[in-house]
């Protein structure tokens, strides 16, 4: 989801553009959707509740920039790989080696938690 999800710079769009998100008409609509619709400055993504004010065109200027670093793969399949099992399928077993034998100074795992 184009606002919803997080999947450029960290942060979903909502929170980084929340004035943008509390305008726009099209909150549920899919990255794809969105470039399909053209997110340029004047693409047709864009509608908005109203017109937007000078620091709100501002905004949409910086997420347009943002967005301009992004190449989209349509081609290519989209899914999630587990990289810890050479099948690259998850697994209760291997993810409970990971926190037994993989033990990280910012992350403490007690026997107990799992």
């Amino acid at each position: 989801m184009f606002w919803l999800d997080v999947w450029v710079g960290g942060v979903a769009f909502r929170d980084m553009f929340s004035r943008l998100f509390d305008l726009t008409l099209l909150k549920e609509v899919s990255v794809f959707e969105m470039s399909q619709l053209g997110w340029g400055m004047d693409g047709e993504a864009w509608k908005w509740r109203r017109g937007l004010f000078v620091w709100e065109e501002e905004l949409v200027g910086k997420l347009c920039l943002l967005l301009h670093t992004v190449t989209l793969q349509v081609e290519k399949e989209d899914m999630w790989l587990w990289k810890l099992e050479s099948t690259n399928n998850f697994s209760v077993r291997s993810a409970y080696n990971v926190l037994v034998h993989h033990h990280h100074s910012a992350t403490t795992v007690s026997f107990q938690d799992l």
